[in-house]
């Protein structure tokens, strides 16, 4: 089977089980928080979640957006505990 065929397959199974792949990415997927620490899988992810198209889009960037703010608030209860109390 060639490359081609191979990719035609993929891109049709990602628009016909968008939600389920999307499901699998917000599971196993963590993206780099830091541009500098973008690797395969990142490129790997958003390449799956073009073949699925817009709607996989919005849904993954919620989730990073959410993580971003998990990764603040944290940073934030640190600080809180971290401050001397009188």
């Amino acid at each position: 089977m060639s490359w081609q065929t191979t990719e035609r397959i993929c891109r049709r199974l990602a628009k016909v089980h968008t939600e389920a792949i999307v499901q699998m990415v917000a599971n196993e997927y963590t993206p780099a928080v830091h541009p500098q620490d973008k690797g395969w899988e990142d490129d790997a992810f958003e390449l799956i979640l073009d073949w699925c198209e817009r709607r996989a889009r919005t849904v993954t960037a919620d989730i990073t957006a959410l993580r971003s703010e998990l990764v603040r608030v944290r940073e934030i209860a640190e600080n809180a505990i971290q401050f001397p109390r009188f």
